[in-house]
């Protein structure tokens, strides 16, 4: 009796483990980064830039679903979202992008975008909020 219990024990153990670490193949669960980041950037930001080269200046920038930013110029800007990495393409132009790094506060209200470069005399950070 006591060696049916332990062999059923071990069974039940087998079980448990082999199926707890189960998944379906099908499902597919969003990088970082990805869909779901550039979401959170959807909308009209206003704020203030402040640089080493230009001081500090009021800006908006709208991101638009369709993947466009209009920072208040001509050109069509393109914006994706790649892990924690910001990156935005200038019109035809769109091979060169400026890289930034983000973080948002508040529920996704407030954003701070620090452009990524190794010169300081180019250093950028933008302090914005949604409205």
């Amino acid at each position: 009796m006591k060696k049916q219990l332990v062999i059923f024990g071990i069974i039940a153990i087998i079980v448990t483990v082999a199926f707890s670490g189960c998944t379906s193949s099908t499902e597919e669960k969003p990088t970082p980064g990805q869909v779901v980041d550039k979401e959170k950037f959807i909308g009209t930001w206003y704020g203030y830039l402040e640089s080493k080269c230009c001081g500090s200046k009021n800006i908006t920038i709208i991101f638009n679903s369709s993947g466009n930013v209009d920072w208040g110029d001509s050109l069509p800007y393109t914006f994706r979202v790649e892990g924690d990495t910001l990156y935005i393409g200038y019109g035809e132009y769109s091979y060169e992008e400026d890289a930034y790094s983000y973080s948002f506060t508040n529920d996704y209200t407030t954003l701070i975008l620090s452009f990524l470069t190794s010169d300081p005399e180019n250093d950028a950070t933008y302090y914005l909020n949604k409205q």
